[in-house]
């Protein structure tokens, strides 16, 4: 298609066919005629430069887009050339210093009657000629055809009908310029030159809409393969780096715009019902992609929810249904940082899953990811908890205390995740120094104005996190529990100056 494209960008407006610029001198002589019958060669030449120069001016200044003015300024000229030639007739030739005779007289009006037809009848006939040539390039263009119909617009404005005063001129200069946009359109989208190819496209469709009254059939097939090449090339450029972040990006929005203006603009066209698959198709591959790369695709997501804002209809549905799947997208992407050992990472993105189905998960995986990094930082060996009784069958029970002036938080991991808070004992000191080992066990150890808190779980085992609620200053503590069914553990915690 480039090759048809820029040749027929390439083509412009020619001399026009040889018999034309006989014809063109034949007109501009008729009005003359009678000076010619009566002899009067110096009037003759002057009726025939002021003609052509009417002309020339006429072609100059697109006379066809003032039709009215330039009628009146031909009347004005024939009704010169008639007022010399009724002085000519009643004054005596300059050769033979006598009055024209009867006969001369007849001879010369009948020869202005006769070149007034001939000059009316070409300029009719050229009116008409143009006319069926506008015909043609129009029925090309309606029909896709942009090459055939440049060749006829070209022709009806390099062939010198600016003069016949005809509609066809400036027609044509509208049709060939929708049709050339189009084709630069068409170069553009090939290129990749998305800006140019829309630029272009709302120049055709304002001459095409200017010189039809409606839309475009090809340019509708344009839009659509426009839309596509948006897509396309947006996927190409699209790349993954090794941290799951996207480099390059995408035009969603673009691509809806573009595919939603095939609707507005041709509705009846056969692309505008291809137009919602079209859509549907960017929120099917954005989820698909997803479920492979769930990080990279993230982003995208996020935009495609962002197009709720948007005016076309086809938006808001690719963003009710991403609005729907970005939480479960957020969850994997978390859970493929936490796999990856990248804490701060998944902490970030599990927290903006709130709600939906999802949120029960993420919830419980960031309690695994703040247990895990805490087990990679600098936190302390959490000693196991003593076992101090029975539990209910199939059940473990912790009494957990917290013997200081800090309010603590417990956060488990294992068969089941959850976090607790232990409110801080206003009566307790800090201690100076650890006992090497507690009389009666941890719990025991305790002072009896020590808070505590009793958890029920699952048994198994449970990576365990001890840290200050909401305090830096309290150095977290970890361990690995194992906590058996039917058993009831104690385990007491108090801060020591020691650990700040």
């Amino acid at each position: 298609m480039l090759t048809t494209v820029t040749t027929a960008l390439e083509s412009s407006s020619g001399p026009g066919p040889w018999y034309l610029w006989l014809l063109a001198p034949v007109i501009a002589a008729a009005p003359g005629a009678g000076f010619a019958a009566l002899g009067r060669r110096g009037a003759f030449v002057t009726s025939l430069l002021g003609t052509l120069a009417l002309f020339g001016l006429a072609v100059w200044l697109n006379a066809g887009t003032a039709p009215t003015v330039w009628t009146v300024l031909y009347v004005l000229w024939a009704g010169v050339l008639a007022f010399a030639l009724t002085r000519a007739l009643r004054r005596p030739s300059p050769v033979r210093l006598t009055l024209p005779t009867v006969r001369e007289r007849r001879r010369a009006l009948f020869a202005a009657g006769l070149g007034f037809v001939v000059a009316v009848g070409g300029v009719a006939g050229l009116r008409l000629a143009a006319d069926s040539r506008l015909e043609k390039a129009d029925a090309a263009q309606l029909a896709g055809d942009c090459a055939t119909a440049l060749e006829h617009y070209t022709r009806i404005e390099g062939d010198l009908n600016e003069f016949t005063l005809g509609p066809a001129p400036a027609a044509a200069r509208t049709g060939r310029f929708a049709c050339r946009q189009t084709l630069l359109a068409e170069r553009a989208v090939e290129d990749g030159d998305h800006e140019a190819a829309e630029d272009a496209y709302a120049l055709a469709t304002v001459h095409f809409e200017a010189r039809f009254g409606t839309s475009s059939p090809r340019l509708a097939a344009l839009r659509l393969a426009h839309g596509d090449a948006v897509v396309a090339a947006a996927r190409r450029r699209t790349t993954y780096d090794d941290s799951g972040a996207v480099s390059g990006y995408w035009s969603d929005e673009y691509a809806i715009r573009t595919y939603q203006s095939i609707v507005e603009d041709t509705p009846d066209s056969p692309q505008a019902a291809l137009v919602p698959a079209r859509i549907d198709a960017l929120y099917t591959h954005a989820a698909e992609d997803a479920a492979r790369r769930p990080c990279s695709s993230m982003g995208r997501m996020i935009e495609l929810v962002g197009l709720g804002d948007a005016n076309e209809p086809g938006a808001k549905s690719v963003a009710d249904k991403s609005r729907v799947a970005l939480p479960g997208v957020r969850y994997a992407c978390g859970t493929l940082q936490y796999d990856k050992e990248k804490y701060r990472e998944a902490r970030d993105t599990l927290k903006e899953v709130t709600t939906g189905p999802y949120a029960r998960k993420a919830a419980d995986l960031l309690i695994a990811v703040d247990v895990a990094d805490a087990a990679k930082g600098s936190a302390g060996a959490l000693p196991p908890p003593a076992a101090e009784g029975g539990a209910p069958a199939g059940t473990t029970e912790l009494v957990i205390a917290n013997d200081s002036t800090k309010t603590l938080e417990v956060l488990y991991a294992g068969p089941e995740n959850g976090t607790a808070e232990i409110e801080a004992c206003v009566t307790c000191t800090t201690r100076r120094t650890l006992p090497t080992s507690p009389p009666g066990g941890l719990y025991d150890s305790c002072s009896t104005a020590a808070k505590s808190i009793t958890i029920r779980l699952r048994p198994g085992t449970y990576d365990v996190v001890v840290r200050g609620a909401g305090s830096g200053t309290v150095r977290p503590y970890t361990g690995k529990w194992a906590l058996k069914s039917g058993t009831s553990y104690a385990s007491c915690f108090y801060v020591s100056s020691g650990l700040y």
